[in-house]
């Protein structure tokens, strides 16, 4: 005779997957990239959550394939700020700008952000371009903050300046050379 008693555990099992999915959601999840010869020691026996099948990785060359915070998926944006660090650090980029141009735009739009927030050398005309002159709200507040802490914490920049080309115009500015014009004086004056 059935008593009841499996519907209470069901009730529990529902409240503990509710709590774990909380949990879940207060978390950030990283997503790395294949590696077929990575070297790694299984802590999952170690961690407070061991469902989460962690793993510490050392001497592996990992590339960050997507994040997940608040169960969103922020691949876009990682893309984005991959783009970003692999024009600055000297590698070929042109396979991320023919996967998806919106990359471009999503790095250009924190490029504004970044102006906005701290002003650019050049206020006139950081004031005369309108998309420039506004923050971007689109650009999640940890994705801005991750674009800010790679520029601001860059310590050198190695472009190829072959790759610029496959950039879009408004984008390719910030990472051309910057060259000021001599005004020539004239002889007359």
């Amino acid at each position: 005779a059935d008593n009841g008693d499996d519907d209470d555990d069901d009730d529990e099992g529902d409240a503990g997957d509710a709590e774990e999915q909380e949990v879940d959601n207060q978390g950030i999840i990283i997503e790395l990239g294949y590696c077929e010869l990575c070297f790694y020691i299984d802590v999952a026996m170690m961690s407070d959550f061991p469902s989460e099948n962690e793993k510490l990785f050392f001497g592996a060359d990992l590339a960050i394939q997507n994040i997940y915070f608040q169960n969103k998926s922020y691949k876009k944006y990682v893309c984005a700020l991959t783009l970003f660090q692999s024009i600055i650090n000297g590698r070929f980029f042109v396979d991320i700008v023919r996967e998806n141009k919106v990359y471009q735009q999503i790095l250009l739009n924190m490029i504004h952000n970044f102006q906005f927030k701290y002003g650019g050398d050049d206020q006139q005309q950081l004031q005369a371009s309108s998309s420039a002159s506004r923050y971007h709200y689109d650009i999640p507040e940890y994705i801005q903050d991750l674009f800010e802490y790679f520029y601001l914490n860059q310590h050198y920049v190695w472009i190829i300046q072959s790759q610029l080309q496959y950039l879009d115009v408004a984008l390719r500015k910030y990472f051309e050379p910057y060259r000021r014009r001599r005004r020539r004086q004239s002889l007359l004056e």
